[in-house]
């Protein structure tokens, strides 16, 4: 098959078996980024983790919820202004990287330097609306206007953060990507809780300043040393670069529109089990939501810093298929290794990250440890599908899985409460799956259910037999403890051994 997906007819010569096989051997080394950035991304985690307790014990409830919204304010002064260039950027910068390391350089810093212009430029409007018009943020939040501001004014270092973590990627530098991902979450965590312990409220997002400006200058120095990557670089040219590359404005504009339909979705599928069964319902719903949200966060970082750069890089269409064929089987063993945990105790992880009352949750966790499962699966379709130019067909893909998840939520949240949330969330990854699947069978014959195999079919089997067997049996029994157990034993051996297999097929079978 070629590069626009056409049929090859013509035998395999022995120059197409040395393709094939030095393809093969580029494919391998899946496994191990992975895992790797799956341990780094947990690690980041744990940062954040002891952040929210050192600051949780020093500010109390008022303080820790004065930042949740100040951070939510911050947020979303800092996704208006983006335009999404951080995301859109490693599309654009695998490609370049690829072909010409010069060109990358130049547009590494064309579109830093217009990021810089967005972020600043989007947070002096927002202090200055907060100067003249404080109660925009409401009766309770006004008080903390200058606390606000210093949150607001870290966005250009921190949507930099994000450029330059993409960057690494882009450079296949995908474990200093991670470690620097890491490296920040660590930063923030002893800036914050120093800050906090120090001055209070206001030294956490001093604190916050702190670390990221060291942690941008540290990437800006990496970059420079290993790529000779620089904000000042002279033949840099923003109009030049878009002239050259005239699709980064749409692409950034696509994931620019998905950015606010994603939480407009999920605030409806809250609304409405809010509306159905009141405020301590909702309580519910977010730590039902937590184990899948856990494991998509860990999880999510492979797509974004090993899959997507080598999607977009310089290759023929066929390769990328192939490669995305392996990392969707590696993808689904490590997904099945880490959910079984997850699905078979959930009675002893929401304790931990919330308290007792919240244990009803634990019915419907494995609902959406499935969900966040088959939409990795479907985001690995749509990372195919954008590396192969079909922006569009990604927009409209995910907006119907997004439009799907809030009508399906809406409609079965009054007769299944939570849990017709969790069947909403899987119907979306489902239809994103489907619908992604499709095109790439229609547009270039590629039939990515068939070339991974039942390695993702078999995962989300198993992920919901496991979480129904769970949540039907009670845990303060042996018997279900034993049981849970030998379950996850089996569940892990079966993916280790997947695992092996998968690495001894890759490498020729040594």
């Amino acid at each position: 098959m070629t590069a626009n997906g056409d049929a090859i007819a013509a035998p395999r010569d022995d120059r197409a078996e040395e393709a094939m096989h030095g393809a093969a051997n580029e494919r391998a080394p899946i496994l191990r980024p992975i895992v790797t950035i799956g341990i780094l991304q947990a690690l980041a985690m744990v940062f954040q983790l002891a952040r929210s307790k050192v600051v949780a014990v020093t500010l109390g409830p008022s303080g820790v919820g004065a930042i949740s919204l100040v951070d939510h304010v911050a947020a979303l002064v800092a996704q208006i202004a983006t335009f999404s260039l951080p995301f859109a950027a490693v599309k654009f910068l695998s490609a370049a990287h690829s072909t010409d390391r010069r060109a990358f350089g130049d547009l590494f810093a064309a579109l830093a330097r217009a990021l810089l212009l967005f972020s600043t430029a989007g947070t002096i409007v927002a202090i200055g609306v907060l100067l003249g018009w404080p109660a925009v943020l409401g009766r309770e939040l006004s008080q903390y206007t200058d606390v606000a501001i210093l949150a607001i004014v870290a966005i250009p270092a921190a949507n930099l953060f994000a450029l330059l973590t993409n960057a690494m990627a882009a450079a296949e530098r995908v474990r200093a990507s991670a470690l620097y991902g890491a490296a920040n979450a660590a930063a923030i965590a002893v800036g914050c809780a120093l800050g906090a312990l120090l001055a209070g409220l206001r030294g956490y997002y001093l604190g916050n300043i702190a670390a990221m400006l060291a942690v941008v200058g540290g990437g800006l120095l990496y970059l420079d040393r290993r790529e000779s990557v620089s904000l000042t670089r002279k033949r840099a040219d923003l109009l030049g670069e878009l002239r050259r590359h005239p699709q980064v404005v749409a692409f950034a504009a696509s994931l620019y529109v998905i950015s606010f339909a994603l939480p407009v979705a999920h605030l409806i599928a809250r609304y409405a089990v809010l509306e159905a069964q009141g405020l301590a319902a909702a309580g519910l719903l977010q730590a039902s939501m937590a184990l899948g949200l856990a494991l998509f966060t860990v999880m999510r970082q492979s797509n974004a810093l090993l899959l997507t750069p080598a999607m977009n890089r310089a290759r023929p269409a066929e390769e990328k298929f192939r490669h995305a064929a392996d990392y969707l089987r590696v993808l689904s063993l490590v997904v099945a290794m880490l959910a079984a945990p997850l699905v078979l105790f959930p009675q002893w992880w929401l304790p931990l990250l919330y308290s007792r009352a919240f244990l009803a949750a634990a019915a419907y966790a494995y609902l959406f440890v499935l969900a966040q499962t088959i939409q990795l699966f479907a985001g690995v379709n749509l990372a195919l599908i954008v590396g192969l130019d079909h922006i569009g067909a990604q927009v409209w893909i995910t907006l119907c899985g997004l439009a799907g998840l809030a009508l399906v939520a809406w409609w079965l949240v009054p007769h299944l409460g939570i849990a017709g949330v969790g069947v909403a969330m899987i119907f979306n990854g489902a239809l994103v799956f489907s619908l992604s699947a499709w095109q790439l069978w229609v547009r270039h014959g590629f039939v990515i259910h068939r070339a991974a195999g039942w390695l993702p079919f078999a995962t989300t089997l198993l992920i919901a037999v496991a979480g129904a067997f769970a949540a039907r049996m009670p845990e303060i029994t042996t018997a279900s403890i034993v049981c849970k157990f030998a379950f996850c034993a089996i569940f892990v051996a079966l993916g280790v051994e997947g695992l092996l297999r998968r690495q001894r097929t890759l490498f020729g079978g040594s």
